[in-house]
């Protein structure tokens, strides 16, 4: 009867979304909103089991979005059938027991079935967080989507795995996700030294930030009397969340109205004093340049260990930097071919970028 009613859940969410794409009988955004509507009717559930299930499946309908949105479609079909897998698992569970709770566990004392669940619910996270390997969905998804639907994937959907990972990071509690939260972090750095697109750069900074919030949340469990790491969590979702939501805003204005997707080119374009203004500013933040609070909780975060972690999270900072310090050295290498040119018109603004780029060039030299 379960797997009835599933079927045709997201039978009804395929066809409506369908008369709405092609018909545009009512606005996207109001479909969208029903979907977050009843989500949040169920975060004031006390089963989270449940409040699992339904995050699962508001994947679908936001999925389904872009694929109407694009027809590159093939990069989310391996994170689709990961999220059918765990559905089918917990559609199993309620029709032979008809609740859906953490009971299940106690009927089924067995090392098979607790390593079963273990498994997925680390391979859930694991693509939710998103970490290493499996982050390329995300940066394929922010890519081919519309603007607001990046923001949505951005500001919301990550958001509320973050915060479901403290309700269940016990059953996933593992070196192997502190592990995984590191390499993560590091590999993406590699990534930006060759990237300039602008919405997979912003992107792969939301990997680093939930790779960072992992690695929060895994000391959290580690010194659980210690909530320190908790206000920190939270303080870096929110920064994450307002920075991420208005950067995919800029550069989708960008993008629709001016056909842009390069750091290297935008840079060389004025549209308003305020824009740009609210662009540099959530731009440093989001990055924890150091005037703004978000470096100084990073400092905070690793004053807070022991000598020896705190020399390897000091090693990791500095590679961080490194990566960072080459990355704007490749912007500035850009700037100088430039300015060689004949046709290049030399503005304020575009002194403005020049210095701004040359005290972020200073700054990261005398760091590392």
């Amino acid at each position: 009867m379960f797997f009835l009613i599933l079927y045709f859940f997201f039978l009804l969410i395929f066809f409506f979304y369908y008369f709405v794409y092609f018909f545009d009988i009512v606005n996207n955004y109001l479909f969208f909103f029903i979907i977050i509507t009843l989500f949040f009717f169920f975060i004031f559930n006390k089963n989270f089991f449940f409040l699992f299930f339904v995050y699962e499946v508001l994947i679908f309908p936001l999925l389904l979005w872009i694929f109407f949105s694009s027809l590159k479609s093939n990069s989310y079909n391996f994170f689709l059938l990961r999220s059918l897998f765990i559905l089918f698992f917990f559609s199993i569970i309620f029709t032979f027991f008809f609740f859906l709770s953490f009971l299940v566990f106690y009927i089924f004392n067995s090392f098979f079935f607790l390593f079963f669940i273990f498994f997925f619910f680390f391979l859930t996270f694991i693509f939710k967080t998103p970490l290493f390997p499996f982050f390329n969905w995300l940066i394929f998804a922010h890519v081919y989507a519309s603007t607001f639907c990046s923001i949505v994937l951005a500001s919301f959907y990550l958001k509320l795995g973050a915060f479901l990972l403290i309700f269940f990071f016990f059953f996933v509690y593992s070196n192997m996700f502190f592990f995984f939260s590191v390499l993560t972090i590091l590999v993406v750095f590699f990534y930006i030294l060759f990237e300039s697109n602008c919405k997979r750069s912003i992107a792969l900074a939301s990997v680093v930030h939930m790779g960072f919030s992992s690695i929060l949340i895994f000391l959290y469990f580690k010194y659980f009397s210690f909530f320190f790491f908790l206000k920190i969590f939270f303080f870096i979702q929110f920064v994450h969340a307002f920075c991420s939501g208005f950067l995919f805003f800029y550069f989708g204005y960008f993008l629709d109205y001016f056909h842009l997707k390069s750091y290297f080119v935008i840079f060389f374009f004025f549209i308003s004093s305020f824009f740009t203004l609210n662009f540099f500013f959530v731009f440093l933040m989001y990055y924890s340049f150091p005037i703004f609070f978000s470096f100084f909780i990073e400092i905070f975060f690793l004053k807070m260990f022991s000598f020896y972690v705190f020399f390897i999270f000091f090693l990791i900072l500095i590679l961080i930097n490194f990566f960072i310090f080459i990355y704007f050295l490749k912007i500035l290498f850009f700037y100088f071919s430039v300015f060689m040119l004949k046709n290049f018109k030399f503005n304020y603004f575009n002194f403005l970028v020049f210095i701004f780029n040359g005290f972020l060039f200073f700054y990261f030299f005398i760091f590392v």
